[in-house]
């Protein structure tokens, strides 16, 4: 499967509805709260992570996180629905010191890449990327969900 090439195992209409409750969440526009951490709750070696996390009433809907690797910088943004994870978005830049010739350019001219990854009833059912082949976001889908749910707990464990 060639990289930028969505791939669905879900009818159009479940992702549009989980696009639909993404939007929902991300114009719910709570009021965010700020951590910073040095505990390693992503499934890469990072120096420390930082976290924007958006709630309904107690409830994480959203959370936006960012890292440092030796390699560059990786952005996740997390949405739950009914406290289960439906989708994830991240974005990989590398720094200009990391040899990424090739590599796919995002909008702000930095190589890199993106993934969004669809999630219905605990499932990868759709995925979306570039700069990363169909044998790289399988092999993520299950770190980043398992990733997710180590900040919620991270969350959970007072730090709220």
């Amino acid at each position: 499967m060639a990289a930028g090439q969505p791939v669905s195992t879900a009818d159009t209409a479940v992702v549009n509805a989980i696009k639909a409750e993404t939007a929902r969440i991300y114009e719910a526009g709570s009021s965010p709260a700020f951590y910073l951490t040095g505990r390693q709750l992503q499934p890469y070696n990072s120096s420390g992570l930082s976290l924007i996390v958006y709630r309904n009433d107690d409830t994480v809907t959203r959370v936006i996180s960012t890292c440092f690797t030796r390699q560059g910088q990786l952005s996740t943004e997390y949405y739950f629905s009914n406290q289960k994870i439906i989708f994830i978005y991240q974005a990989f830049e590398y720094f200009d010191t990391h040899s990424a010739k090739g590599r796919w350019t995002n909008f702000k001219g930095l190589r890199g890449w993106e993934c969004r990854l669809y999630y219905s009833g605990e499932q990868l059912v759709h995925h979306e990327q570039n700069g990363l082949s169909y044998k790289d976001i399988t092999a993520k889908a299950g770190k980043n969900k398992a990733g997710a749910y180590k900040i919620i707990q991270y969350l959970a464990a007072g730090r709220t």
